[in-house]
């Protein structure tokens, strides 16, 4: 009984510690842990779209495409 009570005493503080330890490593800017969230803003879509235009070249014209067509009808609304 008393090592049951032990066991569970033990990972309850192992698990606060951790969770201590966790949080400095977040407030040095080192990791993502419950306060602070990552931000994406496109990074990781970036990186797969470069991924991509190199499997699949062709996939590239049409991305290119795309932005260039975004591109012009962002320009003619600025110009109404």
């Amino acid at each position: 009984m008393i090592k049951a009570i032990m066991i569970i005493v033990s990972t309850l503080c192992g698990m606060y510690l951790f969770d201590r330890f966790m949080l400095l490593l977040e407030e040095h800017n080192w990791i993502y842990w419950r306060k602070k969230k990552p931000d994406f803003r496109g990074g990781i879509g970036k990186a797969l779209q470069e991924l991509s235009s190199m499997l699949a070249p062709a996939s590239r014209y049409t991305i290119e495409a795309k932005q260039t067509r975004t591109k012009k009808s962002d320009q003619s609304d600025d110009d109404r």
